[in-house]
């Protein structure tokens, strides 16, 4: 209770929150700045598909929110709606990016606020948000059209809260709608939050057993907090099942298949490996200095005493089994180069810097020498990852851009910019993003998959609503030796009549472009 007090008499008062705004700002907008004048910011190919999701809600064929379709969850896309009509923020991801920079920002400070709450002490505060700040990699993802810093932001809001409300669950039930209300918003980010909301509902319970309230009164609370947490899910059950007739489409739609982005794993099938891989992927996200924070979360449960609010950030340390069962299942891909030689969805792991983080700052709470000992190993760990050249999201963003792959569809982008005469256009914008963002073509003119009602009749007979299409084979053969691409390579360029309707006007490598014989009607 004198922490609790302690915050109280403190937070409304801390200038030192504005302190931290302030230099999470300037590190935000640097970075930005940075990142983006390296040709980094839209590296990674889901940035693409972030800002083009967005853009065909207001600029499409058929607009309006079913745009935002049923896969990937949407908040962080309705975020970008006041931004993305602007070319300029569109064509240099900034409609997205400030999403990211704003979460930043705010996550800082809700690190700062969570670890005053559990320790009473400003310093460790400081310390954890600062371990959080300077983090190359953070700085990085937090410069992109990405989703992971809004994630972060509703995982440490929410937490924030829950520490309230388990400090004082009589006087501090806004605290419990506050922390709902985040869970919430993450679940409808990304689906790392769904993890967290049965892992932090069972310790609200535990909480109140533990504290032995009556039966009614932990039902009431369970209930209450379930509701607002559980909203999220919810919406995203109800929205798959408007407008695409399945609850589970987000699961088992034409799109959401893993087999569309996990193929042939070395981890799926094998624990070893599994562990292995994001284990590197933490490593290189976190920095040397996860050696230390794998000893402050040893020494974090004696360091506390596991008193109940001290538990709430252990509830994080969940995401990273949670991960390696995942790529054990074959349900999400992540490579690291040092099994692979290659890199691909490394961000997964960069989660792991906030247990770090926190776990790091309590262990040193009140004890000025180790704060500063740790601040300083928190900026050799930075300064080893940049000088060495070892920002690990940021090499696998030039990796993406300096692919065969990603120049063959910029190339094409190119060309069709300087040849596109702006008739209708027929693509299939999965797997094409980078060409189709690059190109700059009017969405008002595509058909694509999400074209309500068009894209179906359009591949049975194109010659009927488009002048242009362009399609794409993988490179990659089927077992009868021929090219596997996306559903226009597979069924209309071998319809019999395709031909005589159209004509072969570009052919780079993987990349075909056909213009119509004869103009639409």
């Amino acid at each position: 209770m004198n922490i609790v007090k302690r915050t109280q008499r403190t937070n409304s008062r801390d200038g030192r929150i504005l302190a931290l705004a302030l230099l999470a700002i300037v590190l935000s907008v640097a970075s930005y700045i940075i990142f983006f004048n390296q040709g980094t910011v839209l590296g990674n190919p889901d940035s693409w598909a972030r800002l083009l999701i967005a853009r065909k809600v207001v600029d499409s064929w058929t607009p309006g929110f079913a745009q935002l379709g049923g896969v990937w969850l949407p908040l962080t896309h309705i975020g970008s709606l006041p931004f993305i009509g602007s070319d300029f923020m569109y064509e240099t991801g900034l409609a997205a990016s400030i999403i990211s920079m704003v979460s930043f920002v705010f996550t800082s400070i809700y690190l700062y606020k969570l670890l005053v709450a559990l320790t009473g002490d400003k310093n460790a505060g400081l310390l954890g948000a600062f371990i959080f700040m300077i983090n190359p990699n953070m700085l990085y993802l937090q410069s992109t059209p990405m989703t992971e810093m809004p994630l972060y932001l509703t995982i440490v809001a929410s937490s924030f809260y829950l520490v309230r409300y388990i400090q004082d669950p009589d006087q501090r039930i806004g605290s419990l709608f506050w922390s709902g209300l985040f869970i919430a918003a993450g679940t409808l980010i990304r689906y790392e939050a769904w993890l967290l909301l049965p892992v932090q509902g069972m310790l609200i319970l535990f909480v109140l057993l533990v504290r032995r309230f009556r039966f009614r009164k932990i039902e009431s609370h369970i209930i209450y907090w379930a509701y607002w947490a559980g909203f999220g899910v919810a919406v995203w059950f109800l929205w798959n099942l408007v407008i695409f007739g399945d609850p589970l489409h987000f699961q088992r739609g034409e799109y959401a298949q893993p087999s569309l982005w996990v193929t042939n794993e070395i981890t799926m099938g094998s624990l070893n490996l599994s562990f292995m891989t994001y284990w590197l992927a933490t490593l290189a996200n976190v920095g040397p200095i996860l050696y230390l924070g794998i000893l402050a979360l040893i020494l974090y449960p004696l360091s506390s005493r596991l008193r109940l609010a001290t538990l709430v950030p252990l509830t994080w340390v969940a995401i990273f089994p949670a991960f390696v069962l995942m790529l054990y299942l074959g349900q999400r891909p992540l490579r690291v180069p040092e099994l692979t030689d290659t890199m691909y969805n490394v961000r997964f792991a960069l989660v792991m810097v906030l247990p770090v983080a926190v776990a790091i700052a309590y262990i040193s709470r009140r004890r000025w020498w180790l704060q500063s000992a740790f601040s300083a190993l928190a900026v050799l760990s930075t300064a080893y990852l940049v000088l060495s050249g070892n920002i690990i999201n940021v090499n696998e963003a030039i990796q993406n851009t300096t692919a065969n792959v990603y120049l063959e569809q910029v190339e094409a982008a190119n060309w069709l910019e300087e040849n596109y005469d702006g008739r209708p256009i027929l693509l299939e914008s999965f797997g094409n993003e980078g060409l189709l963002f690059e190109s700059n073509i009017s969405m008002r003119r595509l058909i694509y998959e999400g074209t309500y009602q068009i894209w179906d009749r359009a591949l049975d007979k194109p010659q009927a609503y488009v002048d242009w299409i362009v399609m794409r084979h993988s490179g990659v053969q089927d077992e009868d030796g021929n090219l596997l691409g996306d559903r226009l390579w597979r069924d209309v360029r071998t319809q019999e009549d395709f031909l005589e309707n159209f004509k072969l006007v570009y052919n780079t490598g993987s990349v075909e472009i056909y213009m119509s014989v004869k103009p639409t009607v």
